[in-house]
């Protein structure tokens, strides 16, 4: 769950939603600087539904210490590992490359995104991340090896696109919670951004209306390129027990938010 603070309520996010923005982000990702994804079946469809083993969380949203909505980032370790591997489990029998993807970005994240994002905590050292980490690296290793001899997805477990891919789904995960976690939106950097196989550049995001943005280089098929997230306004305030939480939560009013992307001109 992603929840912020803003005026009278929260705007609560859930994970699935979250994901499916990132893969309205995969979908129109590609011109003439930016390599569409390839496999794009494959990698479209990760994205899209990457966080999918939070639907059981997020049905059932519990409060802080301070009784307010629990963000994503507050929950157990347990927890965080159980779901990932949920997610990454029911994905599999679907799609064997995605899945290879899907797993190293959820090993990747406790290991600030294998080094790609320094400003993140590392977790690899708490024993229930240490262990989610281990088993679903050897899990990694198996399906490359699996796909080595795949004459539709071998050329794709190379060194080289394999760190493309896993480059870009965390472009499609942290494009997503950009908008997902900044109420109101703010100016970022995403660095780093694959280009093009073996090459990366870095992309200034700065905010142009209330939901709108400009990026710069901007990397999409589509310019404006309008995408949107099924949000839920929460009333703000102190909630007595995850129960009384989950009341306000199941009833409040849904909303499509809707964003728009321009190229920087």
């Amino acid at each position: 769950m992603i929840s912020t603070e803003y005026r009278n309520y929260y705007r609560m996010i859930t994970q699935p939603d979250h994901a499916d923005l990132s893969g309205q982000f995969a979908a129109k990702w590609g011109n003439e600087d930016f390599l569409k994804p390839e496999p794009y079946l494959n990698f479209v469809t990760m994205a899209g539904v990457h966080d999918n083993g939070w639907w059981d969380w997020d049905i059932r949203p519990k409060i802080d210490a301070e009784g307010k909505p629990m963000n994503f980032y507050q929950i157990d370790r347990q927890e965080w590992a159980d779901g990932n591997a949920k997610g990454i489990d029911n994905y599999a029998p679907h799609d064997t490359y995605g899945s290879l993807i899907l797993n190293m970005h959820f090993t990747g994240l406790p290991q600030q995104r294998y080094g790609t994002e320094p400003s993140m905590k590392t977790r690899k050292d708490d024993p229930e991340i240490a262990k989610f980490i281990e088993v679903r690296e050897a899990d990694a290793t198996r399906l490359k090896t699996q796909l080595t001899v795949s004459p539709e997805f071998r050329e794709y477990v190379s060194q080289e696109k394999l760190w493309h891919n896993y480059l870009l789904q965390q472009v499609m995960d942290r494009l997503s919670l950009y908008f997902c976690c900044n109420y109101p939106l703010m100016e970022s950097i995403l660095d780093p951004v694959p280009t093009t196989w073996g090459k990366t550049t870095k992309i200034a995001i700065a905010p142009s209306a209330e939901n709108g943005v400009t990026m710069s280089p901007c990397p999409f098929s589509e310019d404006p390129l309008p995408v949107n997230v099924r949000v839920r306004l929460v009333p703000k305030r102190r909630y007595r027990d995850d129960d009384d939480l989950r009341l306000e939560f199941l009833n409040a009013p849904r909303k499509l938010v809707e964003f728009e992307i321009r190229g920087r001109r």
